[in-house]
């Protein structure tokens, strides 16, 4: 009789299951988020991405705790990233010392609270420290729960991811919540599945076509399709009017070209100013007082404009124009109290002209021009027809405090506390309309009231250019500032080296505030989802003072990265440090991780190399010599670096993308599992290797 060694079975670690469905689950809730606060917070937010990351990986066991104390102290790791959060905001150093943390706190609840009551108080740097700090506890202490196996602790982990993307729609944060509800569902959806998508996606299914046609039935956003009946019957965009109606769209807009534009730097192409507000609707002064105000800081720039679709008999051009020449145009006369400058001649499709204007850019120095006070701007600051009560020079009657316009009249109050700078007022505004989240650009609006931007204010909150603008000069003419509407173009496509191609899409109205000392700057309180292409910079509050391409960040941005990778270094090298070496990994451990069947501990060589033979002949041969490596007659030490043999492999047999997942994830036949190497239960040699003499021997 012939002896036998016992089967070869591989005893594995603690099983680990890649349940990627999680991490999937945390991306989507995590970058929901960031979406919903970045019209409050800016693009500040992104300052959260690597704890969303690695918080995500960790929560679906694909970035794996092996070490005891990285384990313990996982759920403490947002202590460490208090004053980063601290610091990437922008926050005072003060704010660093632990002894000042219970004012640092209540300072950022205050902050926090106030955004979420009235988000018009944006770009707070103490709102956007409270956000980055809460979502950095939130998450590292949800991704340390979703290790745990409990229900309970699942649950638990799962609020603290949802919680920063539903605290805005559950505070009315966004006018538009149907993607969020949506987003939530499917977050939960896919955690619920915990790695096993397919025993989920019926539900996941049902849940998308339930939400999209939900969404499509009552969700506040624009018809993405091309047929809407609204639509039916309009003529084309040809000749813009500067009457305010605020009402539905009286043209159809198609994206074709109206006119052409070469000029010095991009800018808004002015064609009339609304210097007059009568309680209800801006529009042009015919009876203008006095002349034009002076623009001492104007610069005299030079534009070409050739006309394509465009119908008008007004100039074109950035800022005042004092003059326009073309070879087909006999002259040009100004239409007083509007700044505009009709040509005596049309101009025709395929025709061009010249015009010499002055224009007032953004510049730093603007924040040092205060608010006037008196009556030398009456007539600029007049938000009532006649002569009624002006909020500007503090005649508003205390009895129509609780009125509609009262409420407006509290709101620009609220908006310029605390400042005399117009040029932060303008700021506060332009925040409080385009970035709180509480208005929404549409151009499916219903019919105007008798006062159609205070409804617009306080009632609907939904609107094109015509209402953000008009209720912008509004607000700032009740804070005592000289504003009025102006109409014309918005910038365009650029189309080559200064020249710009204008469609109807960019027929457009924005504001000009009146510094004096400099003279009338243009400024664009409209929101980026707008049709009209504005170039960037153009008119937006975030170019006006330095680079606020981060909210509240006052730290170059450079040296943020350069010490953030010397912490990682510095972390990394102090855990190497203090981790006890680690014996290297035998080529057997690395082939049962990759497997397509899971490797549990029943599982041999045989077995072993049968399922790598699925992969390619490359990686089975490689359970052979792991097979020699362990049990031949002259065992070896495991190499250093197997997994570089492994997916050398792999890559001849599955090639480099294939082989990259594999490494990665495993082969995503089944839940992934990560099995130990081979090991045997005895030492006993396999039959192979049999000392000679013994075998055949009964």
């Amino acid at each position: 009789m012939i002896e036998t060694a016992p089967t070869q079975s591989i005893t594995a670690r603690p099983l680990r299951v890649i349940a990627w469905t999680r991490t999937v689950a945390v991306l989507v809730l995590g970058f929901g988020a960031i979406a919903v606060w970045w019209p409050v917070l800016g693009s500040g937010t992104l300052w959260i991405l690597p704890v969303l990351l690695v918080t995500a990986a960790v929560a679906g066991n694909a970035l794996e705790l092996r070490d005891r104390r990285l384990r313990l102290a996982w759920p403490w790791l947002w202590l460490l990233w208090t004053p980063v959060a601290f610091v990437l905001a922008g926050l005072p150093a003060w704010t660093l010392n632990p002894l000042q943390l219970g004012t640092t706190l209540g300072e950022m609840a205050r902050a926090l609270a106030t955004g979420l009551r009235d988000p018009g108080a944006v770009g707070d740097p103490w709102m956007l420290g409270a956000w980055l700090y809460l979502c950095g506890l939130m998450w590292f202490v949800g991704s340390s729960q979703a290790r745990r196996e409990t229900r309970g602790a699942a649950a638990t982990a799962f609020f603290m991811f949802a919680a920063p993307f539903a605290a805005s729609l559950a505070f009315g944060g966004t006018g538009d919540a149907a993607w969020q509800g949506g987003a939530i569902l499917v977050g939960g959806l896919l955690w619920a599945t915990r790695g096993n998508l397919r025993d989920g996606l019926p539900a996941l299914a049902i849940v998308a076509v339930a939400g999209v046609a939900v969404a499509a039935l009552i969700a506040p956003t624009e018809r993405w399709s091309g047929l809407d009946p609204q639509n039916r019957g309009k003529p084309k965009f040809s000749t813009l009017s500067s009457d305010q109606t605020y009402g539905p769209s009286r043209d159809r807009k198609t994206g074709a070209t109206m006119f052409d534009i070469r000029a010095e730097r991009p800018s808004l192409w002015r064609m009339e100013v609304l210097q007059e507000y009568d309680g209800r609707v801006w529009k042009t002064n015919l009876a203008p007082q006095g002349k034009e105000l002076p623009q001492p800081a104007a610069r005299r720039t030079v534009s070409t404009v050739r006309l394509d679709g465009l119908r008008s008999e007004l100039a074109i051009a950035p800022g005042r124009i004092k003059s326009v020449s073309s070879s087909v145009v006999i002259g040009n006369s100004p239409r007083p109290g509007t700044e505009a400058v009709s040509l005596s001649l049309p101009v025709r499709s395929g025709e061009s002209y010249t015009v010499v204007s002055e224009e007032v850019l953004l510049t730093p120095a603007l924040a040092d021009v205060k608010v006037p006070r008196g009556e030398e701007y009456r007539e600029l600051t007049d938000v009532f027809p006649g002569n009624g009560p002006n909020p500007a020079v503090g005649n508003f009657p205390a009895e129509a405090s609780g009125s509609a316009y009262g409420q407006v009249v509290a709101l620009a109050e609220q908006l310029s506390s605390g400042t005399d700078s117009q040029l932060e007022i303008v700021e506060r505004v332009e925040d409080y309309l385009t970035r709180s989240g509480l208005f929404k650009y549409s151009l499916d609006v219903p019919q105007p009231g008798s006062f159609p931007l205070v409804e617009f204010l306080l009632e609907t909150r939904k609107g094109y250019c015509q209402h953000f603008a008009g209720a912008a000069a509004m607000l700032l003419r009740m804070a005592g500032i000289p504003s009025r509407v102006v109409t014309g173009f918005a910038t365009g496509l650029p189309s080559g080296d200064g020249e710009w191609k204008v469609r109807d899409k960019e027929a457009h109205a924005w504001i000009e505030v009146y510094f004096p000392g400099h003279g009338w700057v243009a400024f664009n309180p409209t929101p980026a989802s707008a049709e009209a292409e504005v170039a960037p910079g153009v008119g937006a509050a975030d170019k006006r003072q330095g680079d606020r391409s981060v909210a509240g960040a006052k730290i170059p941005l450079p040296l943020v990265l350069g010490a953030l990778g010397l912490l990682g270094a510095l972390a990394l090298i102090a855990h190497r440090l203090r981790a006890p070496r680690r014996e290297p990994q035998p080529l057997g451990d690395v082939l049962a991780s990759i497997v397509p069947a899971p490797a549990g501990p029943a599982m041999t060589f045989a077995e072993l190399r049968a399922d790598l033979a699925d992969l390619g002949p490359a990686v089975s041969a490689l359970a052979v010599e792991a097979e020699l490596q362990r049990f031949g007659p002259q065992a070896k030490a495991p190499e250093a670096s197997p997994r570089r043999r492994v997916w050398r492999a792999l890559v001849a047999d599955v090639g480099v993308a294939r082989a990259a997942r594999i490494m990665a994830l495993g082969p995503g036949r089944r839940p992934i599992v990560d099995g130990g190497g081979p090991k045997v239960a005895t030492s006993a040699p396999p039959p192979s290797v049999a000392p000679p003499g013994r075998a055949g021997q009964p």
